[in-house]
């Protein structure tokens, strides 16, 4: 039993310590990212590939040493985001086709004077990338908090099985004839 209970008990600690975290955002027409390890530390070096959802790989980069990449995408498709790490682990997201803005089309004519529906799109545009940028943080920060959330759950059922592998104990000794359990000489 403890030998199970060890097993158990390890086995959660080095798949925790394996598992990527990969937060992504479009700013412009480019997806921008960063990869970490659970905790926070940056996974550098990691190639990174930007797939349609269908397979075809767009663009390849590599991480920085912040952990940080940015793809320029030239379509507006549904994409897979995909990070390999140097000791082969992988994280994956996926983008909605409306995450990206629109391919702009030559000899399209606004329909405002001016070019206002142009320059309210690139302000949207700039808006969009600049709030996904700001919640980067507040995105890792969550998933911190979810990651201490599973472990302490994990620790709180480790305690259950053993107070209930206590009371199995406790129940089984008052089940025995009170001279059963004594040394026969």
């Amino acid at each position: 039993m403890g030998v199970a209970l060890a097993l158990l008990v390890g086995g959660c600690f080095a798949a925790e310590g394996h598992r990527l975290d990969l937060a992504i955002h479009v700013e412009g027409r480019a997806v921008v990212g960063r990869a970490s390890f659970p905790g926070g530390r940056p996974v550098r070096g990691a190639t990174v590939e930007v797939r349609l959802v269908g397979g075809e790989v767009l663009a390849t980069t590599v991480t920085d040493s912040e952990g940080r990449f940015a793809v320029p995408v030239d379509r507006q498709a549904a994409l897979e985001v995909v990070v390999y790490s140097n000791d082969g682990h992988a994280a994956r997201t996926r983008l909605a086709a409306e995450a990206l803005p629109p391919q702009p089309t030559a000899g399209t004519s606004t329909v405002t004077p001016g070019g206002q529906e142009e320059l309210a799109q690139r302000v949207a545009q700039l808006v969009s990338g600049e709030v996904s940028r700001q919640l980067l943080p507040l995105h890792d920060g969550l998933a911190d908090l979810q990651r201490r959330v599973a472990f302490r759950d994990v620790l709180g059922g480790l305690g259950y099985l053993l107070g209930l592998a206590g009371l199995a104990a406790y129940l089984q000794a008052r089940r025995r004839p009170a001279g059963e359990g004594a040394d026969r000489r």
